[in-house]
Formats: structure tokens, sequence, C-alpha cells
């Protein structure tokens, strides 16, 4: 893999900035986000797009900790020829969403029985958690049936109940809009290809003042211990030492599910895929191992790192304290693992968290002229097993989304994420202008909107996890 410098800004995570000012932790303001610049036409257009919704929401709960949600149109005509995948999202909450509902009967039963955390290893933690996920399992098929009778559809490519309550299917736009008018259903939208983005260094974001202490109040250390962070990328290196279970600076993972505990495809397919005490699962999607399959036959359907971005992205979040890297660049043919530049060394590299563990999400395709992006059908699978896993942290070098945060089924994704008390760690984007190194480019706007939509549900109590675990959680790449 080709090893580059990059020189970047980095801005605090927005989120965090959020839990600061609320617990009264005094914020620096050199990189204070800025209002976006309309004009007030645009902001009148925008006003009365949403004073409805603001209005009648507001009287809930005394207005206090109100989510407005609104995505327009139950579908948007988009003058698409031919087939495509679109997530069916239906009216009920997700499971995660549902728990967070202070008043729905699943989040009294949870206050009841004192679960915090709604999945674990894979498994709920309540069989109410499962009633209601079979409920939504059963909903969903009803209206499935509705979707035969009115597109001649009959199957069902995946169901989604934790992070959204809905299906994907594949169909013609024409039968979308039709969908979108059947009852039960609340928004028809396309699964869109997703774009690698990349990550920054830790010393440029200031991870080692939280590894020592010198910039957390408390003075508490920490660099990610006991914590678990879901990569959702393009597939892991399992055995690069970055992800060993012992880091170059001689520290002992401790594996959070047990010794010898594993999901997916460590347990699927133990010979190809070796996990330890820091690399604690891996799992792969059917719809990024065939594209494997059908470019080479016989290629083994699992989430080894075939395209590298995978594996730079996740060690960058979380991988392992390493001294004396060898500058490497990419090496021709199959049996080469790259060149090494005589004398060029790295002295140390490290992840943000190089003492969390990693659970690793296959669902971007490798880099070629037909599999290129990543599937939104697959990233909503991984959200849903990260959620399921019980991750800490999800950390997510994708964009291209839609604008729209409230009709984009990965961003709802990842809110209901938020809502299972995971922190989200997003790349920003990687456009900018050919002028120099100090040249700000455009931000992505989907992690601009998911962020924004996340700092609405940040609680103080999370301040502190945040901080141990990854003290910058928007990254301008």
């Amino acid at each position: 893999m080709k090893l580059t410098t990059v020189s970047a800004a980095v801005a605090v995570a927005i989120c965090s900035a959020s839990a600061l000012h609320a617990a009264n932790i005094p914020q620096p303001n050199e990189h204070t986000p800025q209002a976006v610049n309309i004009n007030q036409e645009q902001a009148k257009q925008v006003a009365d797009k949403f004073h409805q919704v603001y209005s009648s929401s507001m009287l809930q709960n005394d207005g206090l900790n109100v989510q407005l949600n609104s995505h327009g149109n139950k579908f948007q005509e988009e003058g698409l020829d031919g087939e495509h995948v679109y997530i069916v999202k239906l009216k009920n909450n997700s499971v995660a969403l549902e728990a967070q509902n202070f008043d729905s009967p699943l989040a009294k039963t949870l206050r009841t029985q004192g679960v915090s955390k709604i999945f674990e290893k894979g498994r709920a933690n309540s069989a109410a958690v499962t009633t209601y996920q079979n409920k939504l399992i059963s909903k969903q098929q009803t209206v499935m049936q509705n979707v035969t009778a009115v597109t001649g559809r009959t199957k069902v490519r995946r169901h989604f109940t934790k992070a959204l309550n809905g299906f994907s299917v594949k169909m013609t736009e024409t039968e979308a809009a039709r969908v979108a008018s059947l009852g039960g259903v609340d928004a028809v939208m396309r699964a869109k290809k997703y774009e690698l983005l990349s990550d920054e260094g830790p010393k440029h974001i200031g991870a080692d003042k939280i590894w020592d202490g010198t910039s957390v109040p408390s003075g508490i250390q920490g660099k990610g211990e006991g914590q678990i962070v879901g990569i959702i990328d393009t597939g892991i290196n399992s055995d690069h030492p970055s992800f060993s279970a012992i880091g170059g600076d001689g520290y002992e993972h401790t594996n959070p599910f047990g010794a010898g505990v594993y999901v997916g495809d460590c347990v699927e397919e133990p010979d190809e895929v070796q996990c330890n005490n820091k690399l604690i699962g891996v799992r792969s999607y059917d719809v990024i191992t065939d594209a494997y399959e059908a470019m080479i036959p016989g290629w083994p359907a699992i989430g080894e790192d075939y395209q590298g971005h995978g594996s730079h992205t996740a060690s960058t979040a979380a991988g392992n304290i390493l001294y004396d890297v060898p500058y490497m660049i990419a090496g021709l043919g199959e049996e080469s693992d790259g060149v090494i530049l005589k004398d060029a060394l790295f002295p140390q590299i490290s992840g943000v968290a190089p003492h969390a563990n990693i659970i690793f999400y296959q669902v971007c395709y490798p880099t070629s002229d037909e599999y290129t992006g990543c599937p939104g059908e697959a990233l909503i699978a991984g959200i849903e097993d990260a959620i399921s896993d019980g991750v800490d942290v999800i950390n997510f070098s994708i964009g291209g989304a839609d604008s729209n945060v409230w009709a984009d089924p990965v961003q709802l994704a990842f809110l209901a994420a938020r809502e299972a008390g995971i922190s989200v760690a997003a790349a920003a984007g990687n456009s900018g202008q050919a002028c120099g190194a100090e040249c700000f480019g455009a931000l992505d706007i989907h992690h601009l909107g998911l962020h924004k939509s996340l700092q609405q549900h940040m609680h103080v109590v999370s301040l502190w996890k945040q901080l141990l675990i990854l003290p910058v959680l928007l990254i301008l790449s």
C-alpha cells in the first residue's frame, strides 16, 4: 500500500463542541463553525417550509429535547431508467429509536429491567427487544405483500430493524413511486453509491494530549482502553501489526467479549480470518463479496481488504502504536507486498485510539471499472450490525449522500446509531482547490448534515467517553 503524508487543517468535532458547551467548559474560538451565508429570501423559504413542523413538534414535552424530522415527500422522482435498489422505510420506529422513545412500552420495559445497552456481541440484551424486532419483521412482510401486488416484485433483498425499520427491494423508479403510496410506508429512498474518503493523523488533532491527559479537565489519561471501534469501509488486513493483540508499545489488548469470543467471519471462516484480542470481529456482506467472486472466481467471501482504504482508516482510527515503520510504495505483481524505500522510516505511527478494540464491517467494493463505491444497502447493514455488536464508536470515512438529511437512509441509520449510544466519527470530505496547502476546500454536505443531526441529540454524559476514545469526531481530510 502506498503511504502519503497529508497536510490538512483539522476542526474540533461539532458533536464534542456541543457537549463541551453544555458542560460549561471553555471552547477555543479558532475553529468555531461559521453559519452558512444565505440571503433573506432563502432564509424565508426555509422558515416557511419548516414552520408547521416546528409549531406542532415544539408542543411536545414542553419543547425539551424535541426531535424534528422532516423528509418532505415520501418519494422523489429522479428520472432514472432501469432497475435500482430502493430502501422502503416504514412508519414505526426502528429498535434503536423505539428504545429511546421514553413513553414506549419497549423503553419502559428496558428501564424496568435496568438494560442500558440494547445489543452486545450481536445479540439483544432483552427478550423485549427481540419481540419488538419480530413485530417489525411481521409488518414488513405484510407491506411486502402489498409491494408485490403493485409491482410484481417478490424478493426482499434485506430486512432492517435496528437502525431503520424497512427493507430493500430492486425495482424501477415507476414501481418505487407506487410503493411510496402504500399505507404504512413512510418513504422510499434509492440506495445510492457513496464514495471513499480519508482520515488524518492523531498529532494533527491533538490526540497525544488526550493520551497524556493534559487537555482533559480531569487529567484522566486514555488511549481508548476498553472501547470498541466499529470501522465501516472496504475491509481490513487482519494480519497487519496495526491490528495485532500486542502493540509496539507492549500494550496487551483485552477482548471485552471474553477470550476467544469473536463475531462475523472470525467465527464463520476462522481459517481465513484470524481475529485476536485487538481485532474481535470482521463482518462481510454478500453484495460486496459476490463482486469479488465475479472479479476473481474462488476469491474468499470474507472481509479481507483487497483495496487498501479500509485498513488505512482502521489504523488511523484505532491502529496500534508501532515504532520505526518503513516507508513503502506499492509493488507490481500479485506476489509483491510493496517496495521499502531505503533508510525511510516513520519513527512512530498510531491510531487516534491505539488501545481500543476493533470490529470491521466490509461495505465497499474494490476499485475497478465495474465495482466501485459503497452501496447504501450494505452501509445500512453494517450500521445495523454495529448497533447489534454494541460498538462504542463508528468510524465513517465515506461520503456523497443526499443533501437532505431526512431523505437519506444512511444518515437516518446513523441517527438511530446515535440514539443507541454510539458516537459517530465521520470524515468531512476530500474536495479542495489547487491553490496550496493553506487553501481550504468544500466539505461533504452529507457529514455536515449528519453531525448537525447528531448535535441535536448529544448528551453531556457522553462527553468523557468521547474524550477518552476519539478526541476529534469531525476530520477535515
